[in-house]
């Protein structure tokens, strides 16, 4: 099966703008879209800004990389029914560095599994990685959302950030021009650790009405509690 990774830009007006490369420099975060070509369904979306922090030794040389991920770099993905993949390669430094981030489906939630980072230069290649039980997930047709951002710490001391992060996987889009979901789940404010995001640290972005209305009646029996005495009345 042949994959791509198409580049997406929303315009400040809402709607999605179809890039068909990745080399385009604007102001917003840019949203790429894992596509399947042979079925034409668009399976997974990501919205991030990506840097990585590392060190590598050479003939007891050490050297230190702090890179971002261009918009230029070459993308590509995995769909599937239980795990999904993207595969992003950039220069960082010297040297050509490839970010995997592996995603399954436990049937209702999409979770972050396993992140790896390869870093490769002349004449030597590492790699560095970690498992993960609950860093990025929601329930599956919603998103995952996190502004804030997080960090992924590998082995080998090797640091992902993540900021602006907004992800959907195990779509099933065969619009042409996928979009994230109406509702989402986002990080707590201390964006996550290297354990997992808990479940009740994870909040929905939407706020129903009877959420609401149970909130405005808690309030009023809170101020009746304290103005309590002006209910006692003398006949």
């Amino acid at each position: 099966m042949f994959y791509e990774f198409v580049s997406q830009k929303r315009a400040f007006v809402g709607f999605p703008i179809d890039v068909a490369c990745v080399d385009v420099y604007v102001d917003e975060t840019p949203i790429y879209a894992v596509h399947e070509h042979e079925s034409n369904v668009t399976c997974l979306l990501l919205q991030a800004n990506i840097s990585v922090t590392f060190n590598y030794t050479i003939n007891k040389t050490t050297t230190n990389v702090h890179s971002y991920v261009p918009r230029n770099a070459s993308y590509d993905g995995q769909c599937g029914r239980k795990t999904e993949a993207i595969d992003i390669e950039f220069p960082c430094g010297n040297l050509t560095c490839s970010l995997e981030l592996h995603f399954t489906n436990s049937s209702t939630v999409f979770n972050l599994t396993a992140a790896n980072l390869t870093y490769i230069g002349e004449g030597f290649s590492h790699a560095a990685s970690h498992a993960y039980t609950s860093k990025m997930y929601s329930n599956l047709g919603t998103y995952y959302n996190c502004s804030k951002g997080f960090n992924l710490t590998l082995e080998k001391g090797v640091m992902v950030k993540m900021t602006d992060v907004k992800v959907q996987a195990f779509m099933d889009d065969k619009s042409g021009k996928p979009s994230f979901g109406s509702t989402g789940m986002s990080c707590d404010s201390n964006g996550g650790g290297d354990s997992g995001t808990k479940t009740d640290a994870i909040v929905p972005i939407a706020v129903g009405q009877p959420s609401l209305l149970w909130l405005l009646l808690c309030l009023l029996a809170t101020v009746l509690a304290e103005e309590g005495p002006w209910l006692d009345t003398k006949l």
